[in-house]
């Protein structure tokens, strides 16, 4: 199986990307409270936690391999990322915290339903996070969006999103936000749009990569990301 430590690989709930894609034709009149999504999304804080955000992973990862080793590759990747995600969000041995992992809950249980990964800025851990420009030291990025295929389609994708922006900004002192996206899916584009996110490379560089099929850079600034009340974080008790 692929490598999972430090990956900027994304995976994206495209039921709720066409949800979103289809918000944003729909009349600015709309509540935006209608979709919210009943979750409560929390920095990831256990052992048990740690272990379904592993497993999520594994799950969307090998979601549409049939063979008859999907199952020991699911294993083995989830195993791979519990141990790299548990050395990633933790400082020991005089080394710094480098990421930071936002769960969604289920309310009132310990189920998770989605995740989302921060790599935290060089002004907070000294050392660049991947997949940031390297001129950029306040810049932090964004990764591994994940819902459980049976709760797609609720809006849980964007409220990590939002979280995981104001996190980064007003605890971890960002003052951008990067993450990348295919340049020929509108979709996903759509929604990082709906977040702030925009292109950080110039048109002339975008048209290059829609050709090709390549990733594109997408940034928001400290600006574009919401209170934190806006959100539906909650401080762990």
């Amino acid at each position: 199986p692929p490598s999972n430590n430090g990956s900027t690989h994304q995976v994206i709930d495209m039921d709720e990307l066409e949800d979103s894609h289809n918000d944003e034709a729909s009349s600015s009149s709309s509540s935006s409270s209608s979709s919210t999504p009943n979750v409560v999304v929390k920095v990831l804080s256990s052992a048990d936690e740690l272990q379904a955000v592993a497993r999520l992973r594994a799950q969307a990862y090998y979601a549409e391999d049939r063979s008859r080793f999907a199952d020991s590759f699911k294993k083995q990747f989830a195993a791979q990322e519990a141990a790299s995600l548990r050395q990633r969000t933790s400082a020991s041995n005089g080394r710094p915290q480098l990421s930071a992992c936002l769960v969604a809950l289920q309310p009132g249980t310990v189920k998770v339903l989605g995740c989302i990964d921060i790599r935290l800025p060089q002004t907070s851990t000294g050392m660049r996070a991947a997949g940031v420009p390297e001129d950029d030291a306040a810049g932090c990025y964004l990764l591994n969006v994940v819902v459980a295929e049976d709760w797609r389609g609720q809006g849980i994708g964007k409220a990590l999103m939002r979280a995981a922006m104001s996190q980064a900004v007003h605890v971890w002192g960002a003052l951008r936000l990067y993450t990348h996206v295919e340049a020929d899916n509108e979709v996903a584009s759509a929604l990082y749009r709906s977040c702030g996110f925009r292109a950080h490379s110039s048109e002339e560089k975008y048209a290059s990569a829609l050709s090709l099929g390549r990733l594109v850079l997408l940034m928001a600034s400290a600006e574009d990301a919401p209170a934190v009340q806006d959100t539906l974080f909650k401080q762990q008790q």
